[in-house]
């Protein structure tokens, strides 16, 4: 047995109601409820260490909070040993026991985040085992160092409770928890709870001294529990089981892989077939509407127009994000997977554009460019015609104009900007129509398309993707080729895992809406110390929850947000316009086209036919002189805190026809007398 053991804080050794070896023996929670409690601690230790027991965390919510202890009276230095001797016991009972059931045990501990204004502090004492627990010096020479560890604790057989709500820690019965510890960002089960798991996450303790009543110095640690990192905890996944779990290897490919390829790649792709499915829906149901109200040939033949430019607009926006999407694949592949795999290139060769995408790409009125342009063989033809394009750019012009280009790409007619010349969209909408004067009459397509009832449109239409019934299965193994092609180990420089994407791979044993528990340990580690190296583990502390950020039972941070008293012309011509917004050339114009727009024209365009209209969104960068023209707008911060009050309550009266939360949401008080303008004689 070691001669060395980790106890309660020592202050605390008189406030132990039930002086049994297992709470003495067990760290200590200290619970604070200001920015400034690291002086209030200090200031704790240095006038009334026997006081510690009033900020013990215990269970509490923002309905039912602790109360706060009595301020701390602190006296100048000549006068603290004066009332340790005189006063000490007086002024060192704890007001905290009287008001605290300590036999309820069904109420969880939970911890709540800075954000809730609470910070808790893991204290203990490092005593020798001897008459008077003397303090234990910490050998630095010999590099002996204090820290503390954060132990999650799962359900040993979660199977045996799928009917029915497992138990609290604190009134479960031995083995039905294990300890995990926190490893590597996994929780790795410790083979034994007194051990230290190689490679797990050490929190720093700090040393603070402090005089006690009797004129003794002594000294305890403390540390702050990282309760901010609540997320990292809950969605980190369970490892593998492993009898050495240093020798734990994890299964298939790193998952950062497949998270960057989803964010450069497919997800990309994915949300374009929904927003060009979105569309052919939108006009699909317009013209339904109109035969169902027997619309006439004139009002057909206007909407047809209208149609024919939103399809003409939505293939350019394809086919430019087409381009963006195979650089960004390119780039990928010539950087992780160079040279490329055979199976790899296999894949990319087979996925082709059907026949009838290419028959309405080369035949049927050229929407989205001229006639020198190809349509890409196979998407391994495209990723080997953007690569070409790229170094053609960067050796002509240093740049590449897909990223320097202030203007979207307008297809036909577009000559001067150097874009990429060969065609291979990504997802395509289905129109049939022939015209034998198209080209000439387009003058496309940001103006108005005269007689555009002449060219036919086959309704109503059909989303039609890239890839033919057959093919569609090889695009989904595209991404199993991609990762099987990977190494294993992703290289140091790749992008973390998205936090979306660690929720998403969390074990089963561990779902999304698990409530989890966790203890904390305080840890001496002395590597130099014969016959025990091994690291001096303490015993649990109390079992307790780490609350989330938007936690139903956490307290609220008091929060004033001041409006502007006098809201008349008069009073908020005072307020000084002391905040800059800078725009590029590209965002002032998106703006100035924002400015046109009223709320009638946003109305107008989510309602059907015959109301429906379309937003014109074709903008500009802002130009003066033919030099790109930025601006700094300035604005007034009291008045913009106006106009975030009344959309709030907008948005909110609207949206409670849905959630019903009016009742829950706001309170008001009435301030009597508290007029914006003052009273005249």
């Amino acid at each position: 047995m070691s001669d060395i053991v980790w106890t309660s804080a020592a202050p605390l050794w008189a406030e132990n109601n039930s002086n049994t070896l297992s709470t003495l023996n067990r760290p200590t929670i200290l619970r604070f409820a200001n920015d400034s409690f690291m002086d209030e601690f200090a200031n704790l230790l240095a006038s009334q260490p026997a006081r510690l027991a009033d900020y013990q965390a215990w269970p509490e919510t923002w309905r039912d909070p602790l109360p706060e202890p009595a301020a701390i009276t602190v006296l100048p230095p000549a006068l603290r040993e004066f009332q340790r001797k005189r006063l000490g016991n007086t002024l060192g009972v704890s007001r905290t026991p009287d008001l605290i059931d300590y036999s309820d045990t069904s109420r969880a501990l939970k911890l709540y985040q800075p954000a809730h204004q609470r910070y808790y502090l893991l204290t203990s004492s490092l005593v020798c085992r001897q008459v008077g627990l003397p303090d234990h010096a910490i050998n630095t020479s010999a590099q002996e160092k204090t820290s503390f560890v954060l132990r999650r604790l799962m359900l040993a057989h979660p199977e045996s409770f799928v009917n029915s709500a497992p138990p609290a820690p604190n009134q479960a019965p031995p083995g039905v928890y294990d300890e995990f510890a926190f490893v590597n960002g996994e929780w790795r089960k410790v083979l034994t709870e007194k051990s230290l798991m190689s490679g797990e996450e050490l929190n720093p303790l700090f040393a603070v001294c402090y005089t006690q009543t009797d004129g003794r110095r002594r000294r305890m640690f403390g540390g702050l529990i990282p309760v901010g990192k609540r997320e990292a905890y809950m969605t980190a996944k369970k490892a593998v089981a492993s009898p050495n779990p240093e020798m734990a290897t994890g299964n298939g490919p790193d998952p950062r892989w497949e998270a960057l390829l989803r964010r450069i790649f497919f997800d990309p792709w994915d949300a374009l077939i929904g927003s060009v499915n979105q569309d052919v829906k939108k006009i699909n149901d317009n013209f339904n509407k109109m035969v169902a109200d027997q619309a006439d040939d004139d009002d057909i033949a206007k909407t047809k127009e209208k149609q024919l430019i939103v399809i003409a607009q939505k293939r350019l926006q394809i086919q430019e994000t087409s381009w963006y999407l195979l650089l960004d694949l390119a780039d990928f592949l010539d950087q992780h997977l160079s040279p490329m795999p055979n199976a790899l290139a296999a894949v990319l060769n087979n996925i082709v554009l059907p026949d009838s995408m290419k028959t309405t790409i080369q035949n049927v009125p050229n929407l989205y460019h001229h006639n020198s342009m190809e349509v890409a063989a196979s998407l391994d033809d495209a990723l080997s015609k953007i690569r070409a394009y790229k170094q053609q750019q960067l050796e002509t012009f240093h740049s590449l104009h897909l990223e320097t280009s202030d203007e979207p790409y307008k297809g036909f007619g577009d000559h001067s900007a150097p874009w990429p010349d060969f065609l291979f969209p990504l997802v395509d909408l289905d129109m049939q129509g022939t015209s034998p004067n198209w080209e000439a009459r387009l003058n496309f397509p940001r103006q108005r398309i005269d007689h555009a009832a002449e060219y036919e449109i086959e309704m109503p239409l059909e989303p039609q993707t890239l890839f033919s019934q057959e093919v569609q299965t090889l695009l989904d193994g595209l991404r199993e080729t991609l990762l099987t092609a990977l190494p294993p180990q992703g290289p140091s420089r790749l992008p973390p895992l998205p936090l979306a994407a660690q929720i998403s791979k969390m074990s089963e044993s561990t779902p999304i809406n698990e409530t989890g528990w966790f203890v904390a340990r305080c840890v001496l580690e002395r590597p130099n110390c014969f016959p025990l190296p091994d690291a001096l583990i303490s015993d649990p502390t109390q079992a307790f929850q780490l609350a989330g950020f938007f936690d139903p039972d956490a307290p609220a941070r008091p929060i004033r947000i001041a409006l502007p008293v006098d809201t008349s012309p008069a009073g908020l011509r005072k307020f000084d316009k002391n905040t800059a917004f800078i725009m590029s050339d590209i965002l002032c114009g998106q703006v100035n086209r924002a400015k046109n727009m009223g709320l009638i024209d946003l109305i107008l365009s989510v309602l059907p036919w015959p109301l429906h209209k379309d937003l014109e969104m074709d903008t500009a960068p802002c130009k003066e002189g033919g030099d790109a023209l930025g601006t700094i707008c300035s604005l007034s911060i009291p008045i913009i805190t106006i106009c975030a009050l009344i959309l709030l309550i907008i948005i909110v009266s609207l949206l409670d026809i849905i959630f019903h939360w009016i009742p829950f949401f706001i309170m008001c008080f009435p301030i009597h007398k508290f007029s914006a303008k003052k009273a005249s004689a």
